[in-house]
């Protein structure tokens, strides 16, 4: 099957030997690639300056420039080339060296076909999947829109600087400012740069909670439970198990809103895990250990409410 594409991939073919490149090429060219040929590596240097290429098929064995070298230059012309290299003589060694130096595959004489095409496609295919993956983590980054933002003033434009240089770490960060300002918002913009500036795409979903929590609209009874969790038996009506905000949330992010309601003793169980990373849930004989990053929020003046 054709690799698809809307610019047809192209390939260059390297070897001495005329009846390879005209097999190599008559069949590519039937699988729908665009096929260049070249009987040396100097032919293959010029060409590769002249035009790109997505793959390069280069025999080991040449007149002049070998293989080995001609891989390293080609990289050099263009670093997302892949390059296959074709001998007739592979050994562990061999292998060894061609991939040290740039090499992402190797054929052997005689040549299979079907081996060539079923390569090309896992190579192409893995760089498509790469240039998706790059083109996501850019509209990661501004996922979050910071026009949502009204930030004209220099204080505010001082705010969005620092939102840039917090979101990477892992720091835990306070947010202070009256009712109606926005620190929920600051705390999603944190949260969506940190996100996409440590995790992978392949990491696990929960990287990507951002699980929010009015300390002033639950109940000091419920919030202990809300934030920590429980073991069954805990109390009267705890038939199970029930993890908390902290363990839920996993790689994410807890944002705690009107942080300076919380009751003393879950301040007491709150400091333990931003130091230790740790939670005890209700009724458990051993913490659980957390992954969360934790921002803050209050309206209050904090240093004067100790």
């Amino acid at each position: 099957m054709p690799h698809r594409s809307s610019v047809r991939v192209r390939i260059l073919v390297v070897d001495d030997e005329s009846l390879i490149r005209q097999t190599l090429s008559e069949f590519l060219e039937q699988e729908g690639y665009s096929v260049v040929t070249c009987a040396s590596g100097e032919e293959a240097l010029k060409a590769a300056t002249d035009q790109p290429f997505d793959a390069a098929l280069c025999d080991v064995h040449l007149p002049g420039i070998d293989g080995i070298e001609l891989l390293e230059r080609l990289l050099q012309i263009n670093p997302e080339m892949f390059v296959l290299l074709i001998t007739a003589f592979a050994t562990v060694e061999n292998a060894v060296e061609a991939f040290q130096r740039g090499a992402h595959d190797y054929l052997m004489k005689p040549i299979l076909l079907d081996e060539v095409h079923s390569k090309l496609k896992r190579l192409l295919a893995a760089r498509d999947l790469y240039r998706e993956n790059q083109w996501l983590r850019r509209e990661l980054s501004r996922e979050f829109d910071e026009s949502r933002i009204v930030a004209e003033s220099a204080a505010m434009q001082r705010v969005l600087d620092m939102v840039r240089k917090v979101a990477p770490t892992r720091s835990t960060v306070l947010l202070l400012g009256e009712s109606g300002t926005g620190k929920e918002l600051i705390a999603r913009a944190i949260h969506e740069k940190s996100h996409t500036a440590n995790r992978p795409l392949t990491a696990s979903a929960d990287a990507s909670r951002f699980l929010a929590v009015n300390c002033a609209a639950i109940p000091p009874d419920l919030l202990e439970n809300q934030l920590f969790g429980h073991r069954r038996g805990a109390f009267t009506g705890a038939d199970r198990d029930r993890e908390g905000i902290f363990v839920h949330a996993g790689a994410g992010t807890v944002f705690l809103d009107e942080i300076g309601e919380l009751p003393l003793a879950t301040q007491a169980k709150l400091l333990r895990a931003l130091e230790e990373k740790e939670v005890m849930p209700i009724g458990a004989n051993e913490p659980i250990r957390v992954d969360a990053r934790i921002l803050a929020a209050t309206n209050k003046d904090l240093r004067k409410a100790v």
